[in-house]
């Protein structure tokens, strides 16, 4: 439902990081750098210490190697115990290439880093019968897929902006001149970087490539609120679509031909 503060929607309870409690996202997690050795970097997401050795590739600022430095720079994160300067990838994708562009270093030496622990399925906070699965699709979905708290490493997977999109077996009633779309959204306003300033401000918070057919290849007219079916023109009602499908599919008019002949017969 949504959140009478934040003006976005409320989410299910979210995980956390034991290893180091003051850090609210999963990349500020796992920017951790412990001076533990492998065999003591244990516990993972079911037990204390919660950390994890990895040898799958970290990023790190190995030019800005001093804690001034470091903490100067944008989207970075200083751990003393290693003389480490972590680049967090904190709304972005998380991978090599995003660590290269961000002027890091990717290397998949062992590390111990933080675990982003979430609740257990049976938390209360979940309802008294619990989660369906640990981990389930179609399951409390924006535990994870959200920009809050950031679990995904791809960008694309925090999706609660979906809510507005037809997504998430919700429809969306059409009108013409307005189109639906996304990911990724924007403001037309330039100055405003969230859906809730750029709304707030009186200005629109928009697709940037709206949807351009259904799931099933029908093209869209958002000018004329229409969609093209087998080469003719319907009046479009409505969108609607699956979690995270890419297409949404539609409920439109029905044939005017057919529907003329089927009268006059």
């Amino acid at each position: 439902m949504p959140n009478g503060v934040t003006g976005g929607w409320d989410l299910p309870k979210q995980g956390s990081c034991p290893a180091d409690l003051t850090k609210d996202t999963r990349p500020e997690c796992l920017a951790l750098r412990q001076n533990v050795v492998q065999a003591s970097c244990t516990g993972g997401s079911t037990s204390s210490p919660w950390l994890t050795w990895t040898t799958s590739g970290v990023c790190n600022d190995t030019v800005n190697a001093t804690q001034g430095a470091c903490e100067a720079q944008p989207d970075r994160l200083w751990n003393s115990a290693t003389s480490t300067c972590a680049v967090v990838m904190k709304d972005d994708d998380r991978n090599n290439v995003t660590c290269a562009l961000h002027a890091g270093t990717w290397t998949t030496a062992g590390t111990c880093i933080g675990t982003w622990v979430m609740p257990a399925r049976t938390d209360a906070a979940y309802g008294a019968s619990g989660l369906l699965t640990a981990n389930g699709a179609g399951d409390q979905c924006l535990r994870c897929h959200n920009s809050i708290t950031q679990y995904n490493g791809p960008l694309v997977r925090d999706v609660e902006d979906t809510m507005y999109m037809g997504h998430r077996n919700m429809a969306r009633k059409v009108v013409a001149g307005e189109a639906w779309g996304g990911p990724p959204m924007e403001c037309d306003n330039p100055l405003y970087l969230t859906e809730d300033a750029c709304e707030e401000n009186g200005a629109h918070w928009y697709p940037v490539d709206p949807y351009p057919s259904t799931d099933t290849g029908y093209l869209f007219d958002w000018v004329n609120g229409t969609v093209n079916v087998s080469g003719i023109d319907r009046t479009l009602y409505w969108i609607y679509g699956d979690w995270l499908g890419p297409l949404p599919r539609a409920v439109y008019a029905a044939d005017p031909v057919a529907s003329a002949a089927a009268q006059a017969g």
